[in-house]
């Protein structure tokens, strides 16, 4: 589930670069709701929130998912 707020007209008090792509953001970008992290724009959000989906279906599972037949 993608959630996430559009920015727009906003100045930063510091550079900030996209966590994706790694662009410097602009006046208007794209902030994740659960982790405050920064992406130039939703398409960009867009683009690695499908990356996290396709590396965590490769992923082993976690010990405490794991169950044990005696």
């Amino acid at each position: 589930m993608m959630r996430c707020v559009l920015v727009s007209d906003a100045s930063l008090k510091t550079d900030a670069y996209c966590t994706y792509c790694r662009c410097k953001i602009g006046e208007s970008y794209a902030r994740e709701i659960g982790t405050g992290l920064l992406y130039c724009d939703y398409d960009c959000y867009q683009r690695a929130m499908e990356m996290t989906t396709l590396r965590l279906t490769n992923r082993a599972l976690p010990a405490n998912t794991w169950t044990f037949n005696p």
